[in-house]
């Protein structure tokens, strides 16, 4: 089998996080990953490596089919941690479509225009999160959703909404541990929680014109031993307990 990075840091990096993802040529292979002339061991894709040393890092990775013939030239990619990250603000460009990563002068670090490549006046990003992967989650006014490797500068994945159900003016989201994905829909006056993988509508709360979600574990919110989500519509800020298609509200502020 022939083995292939698909994505993953090149370059200089500003942290020791690195997240690889890979690819066979054949089917139902399994693989072996090995960093910095580390011996080889079993591993699947994506690969993270968190708290690398400052310096040049190399990350290997070989294929084996079901027959147990392993790529002879595995794939090979080279990188520099530059050390501690630097303190950076994200941002939303609605206005002018694009994501801008600033240091606290203001200068800019990173930009990716008009990621969603649209015309509308309405495709800016509503709303960004940097993601435990070093990727951005991204809202698009046009209801776009979608998770941006910052290395490539392209969607990992993007989706509008699903089996019909449009994400309208989705002004925040947030990826669940579950798989799920949460959308604070506007204009359609509802947080809504689907299934990722399948499309499946799993849970969805009315609320004025939601422009916040985030996830808070179990025992962590207000009173509860249950996983809820904070989201805020207009002036007012919500917890609410996640329990699949169950509710129940409380309210501060």
């Amino acid at each position: 089998p022939q083995t292939t990075i698909s994505s993953g840091p090149s370059g200089t990096v500003p942290n020791g996080q690195a997240t690889f993802a890979f690819t066979s040529s054949e089917p139902g292979s399994t693989f072996q990953c090995s960093l910095d002339a580390a011996a080889y061991a079993a591993c699947t894709s994506p690969k993270a490596y968190s708290g690398l040393a400052k310096g040049s890092h190399t990350f290997k990775v070989r294929a084996a089919d079901a027959s147990g013939n392993v790529d002879p030239t595995p794939a090979t990619r080279t990188w520099t941690a530059a050390g501690d990250p630097t303190p950076a603000v994200m941002i939303a460009d609605n206005q002018n479509r694009r994501i801008l990563v600033t240091d606290y002068t203001g200068k800019v670090l990173w930009a990716f225009d008009n990621p969603t490549g649209e015309a509308s006046a309405y495709s800016g990003p509503l709303g960004v999160r940097l993601l435990p992967n070093g990727h951005i989650l991204a809202t698009f006014g046009t209801g776009t959703v979608g998770e941006i490797d910052m290395t490539t500068k392209t969607f990992v994945w993007q989706v509008k909404g699903y089996n019909g159900a449009f994400f309208q003016s989705p002004y925040d989201a947030e990826l669940m541990p579950d798989g799920n994905i949460a959308v604070a829909n506007a204009k359609a006056n509802q947080v809504v929680v689907f299934n990722h993988t399948t499309g499946q509508l799993v849970w969805t709360y009315p609320i004025n014109y939601p422009h916040y979600v985030e996830l808070v574990p179990a025992g962590k919110g207000l009173n509860t031993t249950q996983p809820t989500l904070l989201t805020s519509g207009f002036s007012k800020l919500f917890e609410v307990v996640y329990r699949g298609k169950r509710a129940a509200e409380r309210q501060a502020g």
